[in-house]
């Protein structure tokens, strides 16, 4: 738009091989109207991969498992430390941490065609939505009626772990 670069990033990532691998789609959006949202955007993509990629065995594990708690914890935690990697970037090129950032939503999903589970975490603003059948379903705020995180079809997904994005000066939750 205007010449300027997109402020969006995707990534889409297998990590492991056979029935134990992991499949992460991240899509990120750097600040509107600041220097830079473009590459905010990149470095939450390839920062929460790399994090994903390092803890694939155990995530793996906690999936196919359903250990929600440790899924929750674990992946706030790799959340935390890429937004940390964020504010710390912004610190290098001297910004406030609002001018270096990025709003992060997440897909992770077994390879295993058995496990069912789909894990659905972020940061900011953004949700997930499936297309089916020609009809746009909200999997982040299931209407009355779905059952707790069971979409038709007995679909199991583990949807928004809370996580906000921190404001300005503000530490991670």
């Amino acid at each position: 738009r205007r010449g300027e670069p997109r402020r969006d990033a995707l990534l889409l990532a297998r990590f492991g091989s056979g029935d134990g691998a992991l499949v992460l789609v991240a899509v990120a959006s750097g600040a509107r109207a600041v220097p830079d949202g473009h590459r905010a955007a990149r470095d939450a993509c390839e920062w929460i991969g790399g994090a994903i990629g390092r803890s694939q065995e155990r995530l793996a594990e906690d999936i196919r498992a359903g250990h929600r708690g440790a899924l929750e914890s674990g992946l706030h935690r790799l959340t935390d430390r890429s937004y940390g990697r964020l504010r710390a970037r912004a610190h290098e090129l001297g910004r406030h941490p609002d001018q270096y950032s990025a709003a992060l939503r997440c897909l992770l999903l077994p390879a295993d065609p058995a496990c069912g589970t789909r894990v659905f975490f972020g940061v900011g603003d953004g949700g997930l939505f499936r297309l089916r059948d020609g009809v746009w379903r909200d999997l982040e705020h299931p209407g009355p009626g779905t059952g707790s995180g069971t979409g038709p079809g007995g679909d199991r997904v583990t949807v928004d772990l809370g996580i906000v994005a921190p404001g300005p000066g503000a530490a991670p939750a």
